[in-house]
């Protein structure tokens, strides 16, 4: 009888060591092997839904097949839309197009609001589509254009909304071929503040009838180019109306330290011009920091030569956006030259500041 329970013992052992190490063995090949969540399937909201479209989409435009016969054409176009007015060529043709609308700053220099121009494909022809909008207004008013690298020719629309509604100016007389092309391009854009259907469906204004005034020629003497204030040619300048800027406006770099905000020398755009005619250099500043730009543009500052390195502060009544439009004018005002700045705005002296005193245009 104990025989038979002993044997009984040990079988039961037996099959409680085997559960046991199949068990290990069951979880060290769940450690070894990835554990696969699965997750519930939901019907996607619509925000999810339109996510995934303009994923899509943009795949799309990404798989676009670039042959070597291409290849200049996207080195030359895909760029920004204010960029390619650096192109003889295409700033011929596009001033041409514009015809009364080369009377609005923002339109005329490109200095507006853009991504990078793109290559379309539509019926079997590519094309250079470009974008922009008037900045703070990117919803009420903007460009949209299309160029032909083949036929040298370029056409568009300017989009202006007008009770709750858009109104188009034609740019570069377009046919309804160019429109529907132009709208096929519009699809494609993903970010595109506009439909397709906007383009087609907007009522058509002539250009005569926006009352655009008729803007003068800028009198340019030269373009100022900008050192940054590390340049090793620059920094004891750098260095010394850095120190006199934070002085005159009372900042604490500790503080501003705590908001992860830096102003150095590297921060400074300096253009070196002689504004007062003593052959002196005077310096146009630029403060290029989180603390003194925005999406209206930098904070500027103007400091005269005094000879023995002092400087004198003059203040700038407006803010600069783009360097890439800026200029020493032939003129002067109370003895000071004029600047030409950004939207080709006419900066003048007037005994204590430098302020607007109207536009013009660059040829």
């Amino acid at each position: 009888m104990i025989k038979r329970y002993v044997k009984l013992f040990f079988i039961f052992t037996l099959l409680i060591n085997v559960s046991t190490c199949s068990s290990e063995r069951k979880e060290k090949k769940e450690e070894k092997e990835p554990v696969s969540a699965i997750q519930p399937i939901t019907q996607p909201s619509v925000n999810e839904t339109i996510s995934t479209v303009n994923q899509t989409e943009e795949k799309k435009e990404e798989k676009v097949n670039i042959t070597e016969k291409d290849r200049e054409l996207y080195e030359k176009f895909t760029k920004y839309p204010w960029e390619l007015l650096k192109d003889r060529e295409f700033k011929s043709i596009y001033i041409k197009s514009l015809g009364e609308l080369s009377n609005i700053p923002w339109i005329r220099n490109i200095s507006g609001v853009g991504g990078k121009n793109k290559i379309v494909k539509i019926n079997g022809k590519r094309y250079v589509y470009i974008s922009f909008c008037k900045p703070h207004m990117c919803d009420t008013e903007m460009v949209y254009l299309i160029y032909s690298p083949d036929d040298k020719r370029l056409f568009g629309v300017y989009l202006i909304e007008s009770d709750n509604d858009f109104v188009k100016v034609p740019i570069g007389n377009p046919s309804e071929e160019d429109l529907n092309i132009l709208a096929d391009a519009v699809r494609k854009d993903i970010n595109s503040f506009i439909t397709p259907e906007v383009v087609l469906s907007a009522k058509t204004l002539p250009a005569e009838e926006l009352g655009i005034k008729k803007l003068k020629v800028c009198p340019v003497l030269r373009k100022v180019e900008f050192v940054q204030g590390d340049n090793e040619k620059v920094k004891d300048l750098a260095k010394v109306l850095l120190n006199k800027f934070l002085k005159e406006e009372g900042i604490n770099l500790d503080q501003l330290k705590k908001l992860n905000i830096t102003i150095e020398p590297k921060n400074l755009l300096l253009g070196i011009v002689d504004l007062n005619g003593d052959r002196r250099p005077d310096v146009f500043m630029i403060v290029n920091s989180y603390y003194m730009c925005g999406t209206a543009g930098c904070g500027a500052f103007v400091y005269i030569n005094r000879g023995k390195n002092r400087y004198r502060s003059v203040d700038v009544s407006v803010l600069i956006q783009n360097l890439n439009y800026f200029y020493l004018a032939k003129t002067k005002t109370r003895g000071y030259r004029d600047l030409i700045v950004d939207d080709e705005i006419i900066l003048k002296y007037n005994g204590h500041k430098y302020v607007n005193g109207g536009k013009c245009y660059v040829k």
